[in-house]
């Protein structure tokens, strides 16, 4: 499944490693999709990085 970048679907979700200060803030989406997944865990599709992050695929 894939929703198109609208963070609907959570196939891009990933763990963030390192990095976590190089992300933009949560966005709503991501909230709520990420509500009961760990605080290091981030939609691809929503996330904008601003610097060196190391991330886990398919966490």
């Amino acid at each position: 499944m894939n929703c198109g970048g609208y963070g609907q679907c959570g196939t891009c979700i990933v763990e963030i490693v390192e990095g976590m200060e190089n992300l933009s803030p949560l966005t709503e989406v991501e909230k709520r999709k990420l509500k009961n997944k760990p605080d290091n865990y981030r939609l691809a599709c929503q996330t904008l990085v601003n610097g060196p992050v190391t991330v886990k695929t398919k966490p």
